[in-house]
């Protein structure tokens, strides 16, 4: 009985062979398939592309003058730099 039932379960339409199993496109279905809008941005996507970078922006302040070393540029990072610094503030 579960021969009946495993038989049920697969559908004669899909094909089991090697190959894509359809047609080839046209050339004309490709270009369709790669056109993108004229108008890439929209000004919604600005508008959250602007306060995101914004928000990295403050966030990279922030750390900066909290002294956390990944934000630092990098001719203030390095152990020696660090030295330097926690010297300059302890007097």
């Amino acid at each position: 009985m579960a021969k009946n039932s495993a038989a049920a379960d697969t559908t004669p339409d899909a094909p089991t062979g090697p190959g894509k199993h359809r047609p080839t496109p046209s050339r004309a279905e490709q270009e369709a398939a790669r056109k993108r809008p004229l108008v890439a941005d929209t000004k919604e996507a600005r508008a959250r592309a602007k306060a995101e970078l914004a928000a990295q922006r403050e966030k990279a302040r922030v750390g900066m003058a909290n002294g956390d070393e990944r934000y630092l540029p990098a001719r203030d990072k390095g152990p020696q730099r660090k030295f330097v610094r926690d010297l300059v503030d302890s007097g």
